[in-house]
């Protein structure tokens, strides 16, 4: 081994990065801590195993160390591009078909680095050791160079979303988004120059350093500006998830809603799940009165529940939007649900009280009606779908939905509703049990609820305590 000057500062900087590593290693269970672990263990890796290379003696042993090197060098830009789109509140656009193809280049061009001396599709050639610098030229095969367009590609994706990022949000999500871009653009820089021959000295790899740079930079993002503990909501999901929003023009057409809407509403109109250019006067005569301009800001609604026997309460706050460029004056209304509860004069049934009751207590019927829902629900568990409605189940079941709704309420003596909140509780307790670490809302919409809080409401109406007093029992008993 031979000390250069070059090999004991790319050692150093892979030692701060290997420390810094160390560190933030406590917060590998927070969103994206994996992400950002595994970006900081491969350029720290890719350093420490590059300033040996440096230092080698021998064309072998310095081909030995940068194949080593290399397999830390070969995963930076997928882990990069997962941090940045974690980091961004964009996680759930990477789906499992594409986490899987992040992984193809590299995994591949890792298996070509260990047997390139039979292709050369890595490294073509090598030059000699340089005495004064001992510095070896790695001359590159073609695979590298498709290496290099995919790590390029996924560098450029990553200053894209940050500057994005900076120009869409302000305060602490500008200056964590301008912090990653500034240390992305030393990287990408350094590699730019050592690629295309633009250094001083030849066949010197700046990667290593700046990206131990990068991790530096990472580090100081991480302690103060909280990056892995705070992270952007993008707005469209809010929008999503926030209580049940209409957007309606002057005319009271919808030209927006959001899931929840189309989950408290879906039922009373055409196309649940895209109800725009609908007139909702005319769908639900009851919203006439709450769109006059003497009525008060904030009202409750009374409308007809999709069970005969009950009805449904709403509280609705209307706020106007002034005209724009973009678009004329607008109406919105933020509604949520108060209660289910039962009507004081019960509608009549469409084929007669009499007959439907001797239907539903009917016990060969009845039973096996009973037994093909609860096989929709513990086999085909379609209450995971936030969306799901009584209609939908009584379609799979091939009756009316009053029909299965008398069923429910004589047989089991619940609503609808109450069976389904029953359901995703259950579930969310399975996922509590195995995933201690999971995020609470994660299991909220893995559950089937489309919001914390109606899954807070819920959880304690069914278990007696609130999610996070039942998480701690499950810790205690543990």
């Amino acid at each position: 081994m031979i000390l250069t000057t070059l090999g004991l500062v790319q050692l150093v900087t892979g030692t701060i990065s290997l420390v810094c590593l160390a560190i933030v290693w406590s917060r590998i269970r927070l969103p994206g801590g994996t992400y950002i672990i595994g970006l900081l263990f491969a350029a720290t890796f890719w350093g420490l195993a590059g300033a040996a290379e440096l230092m080698a003696a021998t064309k072998e042993t310095k081909i030995l160390w940068s194949t080593i090197c290399d397999m830390g060098a070969f995963t930076v830009p997928a882990f990069a591009f997962l941090y940045v789109m974690q980091l961004s509140g964009r996680a759930e656009l990477i789906s499992r078909p594409i986490m899987i193809g992040l992984w193809i280049i590299p995994a591949v061009t890792i298996v070509l680095a260990w047997t390139n001396e039979h292709h050369g599709l890595i490294w073509s050639s090598f030059s000699e050791i340089d005495p004064v610098t001992n510095v070896m030229i790695f001359r590159t095969g073609t695979f590298h160079w498709v290496f290099l367009a995919y790590a390029y590609f996924l560098l450029a994706a990553c200053v894209v979303v940050m500057i994005v990022n900076a120009i869409v949000y302000d305060g602490i999500y500008r200056k964590q988004s301008l912090m990653i871009l500034a240390g992305f653009m030393l990287s990408w820089t350094g590699n730019i120059l050592y690629h295309f021959n633009l250094t001083p000295w030849p066949g010197v790899d700046y990667t290593p350093m700046s990206f131990s740079v990068m991790g530096m930079v990472l580090f100081v993002g991480v302690t103060r500006l909280q990056m892995l503990d705070l992270t952007p909501v993008s707005r469209d999901r809010m929008f999503e998830y926030m209580e049940g929003t209409f957007a309606l023009d002057a005319r009271g057409r919808i030209i927006d809603h959001n899931r929840v809407a189309s989950h408290l509403f879906g039922a009373y109109f055409r196309n649940p799940n895209d109800m725009r250019g609908d007139v909702i006067q005319t769908i639900l005569p009851q919203f006439r009165t709450t769109l006059t301009n003497e009525h008060p800001d904030e009202v409750e609604l009374d409308l007809p529940g999709i069970a005969p026997d009950m009805k449904r309460q709403f509280r609705i706050v209307t706020r106007t939007v002034p005209a724009s460029r973009a678009h004329g004056p607008l109406t919105l209304l933020f509604i949520r649900e108060n209660s289910i509860r039962p009507k004081k004069t019960p509608r009549a049934h469409p084929v007669g009280g009499n007959a439907l009751r001797k239907y539903a207590l009917d016990h060969s019927g009845a039973e096996d009606l009973l037994l093909k829902a609860q096989s929709l629900f513990e086999n085909e568990r379609v209450h995971l779908d936030e969306d799901l409605t009584l209609s939908r189940v009584a379609q799979s079941l091939g009756v009316e939905p009053y029909i299965l709704s008398e069923l429910i309420n004589s047989k089991l003596r619940v609503t609808f509703p109450q069976l389904l909140n029953v359901y995703r509780v259950e579930e969310a307790i399975r996922l509590f049990k195995e995933h201690p670490d999971a995020n609470t809302l994660d299991v909220a919409f893995k559950s089937g609820f489309n919001s914390k809080s109606r899954f807070n409401l819920v959880f304690k109406e069914i278990t007696m305590m609130t999610p996070t007093e039942y998480r701690k029992s499950l810790d205690v008993r543990s």
